[in-house]
């Protein structure tokens, strides 16, 4: 099969959830299929700079970055659309895509996201799928009430225009994904005729494992892109309301926010000085080994949190809200404690680390979970039966 992916991103640098999981699918794919990868340049993949994505695809071609008064133009001139959307749904990507269609023997398009979806629709003779990963509109709805009054107008009318946009690709496509069966419900209610699967978030269970050597049985952490808005609200609500709790019950606790790109809320906590926040780091693994539980206090979101399966397959004692695991096939008080209360959360995580015996048996069980059920090698068996299936070469399944 000779797939054409259209990415806003390429995952030479793969430090985020979007990155991540393009990086291990397409890795995937690669092992059987023939890859051409359309993407913009970006801060930190500019164009021609050569990455792990030159190991997965057999060309790639990288437009280069809108510049900022292109991007104002563009939201401008679409108004009706997403602003991410806007931003991206351009004539030259377009045009572009027409000639290579045009020009090969391409058996599938694949957008990845709803942000470049648009460019793909319209195109016949060609199988289209696109991976939104997460349901955008319902992201923006949770987030409404999270926001002061300026920004909660601004995202009401995003969710709204999302939400219509996110219905018209459903209608021009052979196939949509997402990394969740709780997304997916929600894309089916716009149309229940359309193809509506789910292609789960993983991890490299080969590159997270059970760390021998020394554990800070006080230390907890939260990981996350903390420029990402539920991180960086995440992290504000456990310090501010469910850690000054469990220091009542451990006074020896200390917190680690490890993240790239904190803001300044997220640095300040810094002058506690039993909070430490890292700023980006290279590899996340002595991080979550030093660590004697995880926390993945999430208030608002969709899709599911990758922070949390590596964790897992670390072999560590997550404390998570509901949200914060939602769309795992998680069984509470099994693989992992859930709380959403800030005390019933602090109580949870402070008995872990007095408790250190059963830490470890939730961590046991939930990399055993991941194992069995996460590992990007059954989530890309599950893609490529997908695929097949728009192809009309296979069975078609809605489930993981």
């Amino acid at each position: 099969m000779r797939i054409l992916l259209l990415s806003d991103v390429a995952p030479d640098r793969p430090d985020q959830g979007d990155k991540i999981r393009l990086l291990h699918l397409t890795r995937r794919l690669a092992q059987k299929h023939r890859l051409t990868l359309v993407s913009f340049a970006g801060g930190d993949e500019p164009a021609g700079e050569e990455g792990v994505a030159d190991t997965i695809f057999q060309e790639r071609i990288t437009m280069p970055p809108l510049s900022s008064f292109e991007k104002v133009f563009r939201t401008m001139l679409n108004p009706h659309l997403p602003a991410a959307v806007a931003l991206r749904r351009t004539g030259r990507v377009r045009r572009l895509l027409g000639e290579l269609l045009a020009g090969g023997d391409y058996d599938l398009v694949l957008a990845y996201q709803l942000k470049m979806g648009a460019n793909i629709l319209g195109f016949e003779g060609i199988t289209r799928v696109v991976d939104l990963t997460d349901a955008l509109s319902l992201y923006y709805g949770r987030m409404t009430g999270y926001l002061p009054a300026p920004l909660k107008a601004f995202y009401r009318l995003e969710r709204f225009k999302t939400a219509r946009f996110e219905r018209r690709v459903l209608a021009g496509v052979d196939l949509c994904l997402l990394a969740s069966e709780t997304d997916a419900a929600y894309m089916r209610q716009f149309a229940p005729q359309a193809r509506v699967a789910v292609v789960p978030n993983g991890v490299d269970t080969s590159f997270f494992i059970p760390q021998e050597g020394p554990e800070d049985e006080c230390k907890l952490l939260f990981t996350g892109n903390m420029a990402y808005p539920p991180n960086e609200d995440g992290a504000l609500f456990f310090y501010r309301e469910v850690f000054p709790l469990v220091l009542r019950q451990c006074p020896e606790a200390r917190l680690v926010i490890a993240g790239k790109n904190p803001p300044p809320p997220i640095r300040a906590l810094a002058g506690d000085g039993r909070v430490e926040v890292t700023g980006y780091v290279p590899d996340l693994r002595p991080y979550l080994a030093g660590a004697a539980v995880v926390v993945s206090p999430v208030r608002f979101g969709a899709g599911t949190r990758l922070k949390l399966l590596e964790a897992f397959a670390a072999g560590k004692a997550v404390v998570s809200s509901t949200l914060g695991c939602e769309g795992l096939d998680v069984a509470p008080g099994r693989h992992l404690e859930v709380a959403d209360e800030p005390a019933e959360m602090a109580a949870k995580a402070a008995a872990l680390l007095r408790e250190p015996g059963r830490a470890a048996e939730l961590g046991r069980r939930a990399r055993e979970l991941v194992e069995e059920k996460y590992d990007w090698r059954v989530i890309g068996e599950q893609l490529e039966r997908l695929l097949q299936s728009a192809l009309g070469k296979g069975e078609y399944s809605a489930t993981f």
